[in-house]
């Protein structure tokens, strides 16, 4: 057996001095750490190292153990501490004495991010959350949905108008709803005539959603709301013209019914597609005088204040019903040579009407109304024929023989009748001018007979 001889030994570990006997019971030798005979320090804890997260750092090398001679090996470094994501430090093995020291352990490596668990449609790690979630910028977005919105980490479409430059749904950025649209207000369709308005139920601009919007344009005044479009109806209260007052498929047309009329102010009676206020057939609207019907002119188709049968023969008339039982409202005519003019309608006897008053003949019974008209055409549609004057008209015989026609001391044919010297003239009457008319014998005349001397023949006033 060999024999050992003590002898004090100086190590430095840890920045220590330890003394000891190269003993096999001394606690220095027991942990490796006694210096060998000519040789220097076992190996010291490894170097602690370690990268950043990302990428793994080296691990601390081993203390060099020097060991000139000595046959203890120096023990190996510590592990390294661990690295950073992606790979664990580098342990170097300690060096030195008769035999080297191990290495020290690999560091452990780093942690990956969000646990490497993003991916489908949350690819990316928020690193301040450590979620995982579909975007964190907008380079991370898809050409359809372009933007993120980083408030909610999502996809959308816009976030500001920029994101809706070109876009086919709208150049105007929705950013409730992260979407581009036509408009958010009318000033977002300032510059397109035909659609001014800004539906913002749709967000698109339209030409109207409401009557103001139309109060423009005169021919469509009405907003139809379901197709935001001006149209001229969508009612008959919507056409107020007496002439197109019924409302059919967002035109105002002509009236059919009564029904059309009831919004027209004041005529309420549908005649031949127009609004009127009465009709021959019609008069109710007239109302009543002294218990009375007040009659409807037939042409003018609105109400009057004469009674029913209040003119006589040859009286002025504006409807049958306004002249006496067995006559009707007839047109006249009056011929001067080759031309003939209408002179108004007149109230005539109704040839053979005899059970109302009529002559059974003109000819031999209706003097001075002797001319006969066949199949005439009364002023509301009735024919008949009719005893009329031959040669004279009723406005002549209106004045006959009454009026003054020489106010003035001398005759003044322009006074008579409707066409002066044709159907009446201006003649002495005592010391002044009397109007007479025109006749062709006695039976044209209403009393006296017929001045044949003269030219043109006129009726006596005396």
């Amino acid at each position: 057996m060999r024999r050992l001889v003590p002898y004090s030994v100086a190590i430095f570990a840890a920045s220590s001095l330890v003394h000891c006997t190269l003993d096999s019971s001394s606690g220095c030798f027991q942990t490796r750490t006694c210096a060998g005979p000519d040789g220097g320090l076992a190996g010291a804890h490894g170097g602690q190292g370690g990268g950043a997260p990302g990428t793994g750092g080296d691990g601390g090398s081993a203390g060099d153990g020097t060991a000139a001679s000595g046959d203890i090996q120096g023990s190996g470094g510590d592990a390294g501490i661990t690295g950073g994501a992606n790979s664990g430090g580098v342990a170097d093995a300690g060096t030195g004495g008769n035999n080297a020291g191990a290495g020290g352990a690999a560091g452990a490596g780093g942690a990956v991010p969000c646990g490497g668990a993003c991916k489908g449609k949350t690819p990316v790690c928020d690193a301040a959350t450590d979620k995982c979630v579909e975007c964190t910028k907008s380079s991370q977005c898809s050409s359809t949905k372009p933007a993120c919105d980083t408030s909610a980490n999502k996809c959308v479409e816009c976030v500001g108008n920029s994101d809706c430059t070109g876009n086919a749904n709208g150049a105007v950025c929705d950013t409730s709803k992260s979407v581009c649209v036509q408009c958010l207000g009318s000033g977002d369709c300032a510059g397109k005539t035909a659609t001014p308005v800004c539906d913002v139920t749709t967000n698109t601009c339209v030409a109207c959603v409401g009557n103001g919007d139309c109060a423009t344009k005169t021919a469509t005044p009405v907003c139809d709301t379901t197709m935001n479009s001006c149209v001229q109806c969508l009612a008959s209260t919507d056409c107020p013209a007496a002439n197109a007052a019924r409302c059919d498929s967002e035109q105002c047309k002509p009236c059919t019914t009564n029904d059309d009329c009831s919004h027209v102010t004041g005529k309420g009676i549908c005649e031949a597609g127009t609004c009127v206020q009465c009709t021959n057939k019609d008069a109710s609207a007239c109302g009543m005088k002294d218990g009375t019907a007040l009659v409807c002119d037939s042409l003018k188709r609105t109400c009057t204040t004469f009674k029913a049968q209040s003119a006589s023969l040859c009286d002025p008339c504006v409807t049958d019903a306004q002249c006496a039982a067995g006559e009707l409202c007839v047109l006249d005519t009056l011929t001067s040579g080759s031309t003939t003019k209408n002179v108004g309608y007149f109230c005539h006897w109704k040839q053979g009407d005899t059970a109302n008053g009529a002559p059974a003949d003109c000819a031999t019974g209706g003097q001075p109304y002797v001319g006969l008209v066949s199949n005439a055409m009364s002023i509301d549609g009735t024919k008949a024929d009719v005893c009329v004057l031959r040669v004279s008209s009723c406005p002549a015989n209106a004045d006959y023989p009454t009026k003054n026609c020489g106010p003035a001391g001398s005759p003044d044919d322009s006074l008579c009748g409707f066409a002066p010297t044709a159907d009446a003239k201006c003649v002495k009457f005592g010391n002044g001018y009397r109007c007479t008319m025109t006749c062709l014998g006695d039976d044209d005349c209403p009393g006296l007979g017929c001045i044949q001397n003269v030219a043109p023949r006129v009726c006596q006033l005396q």
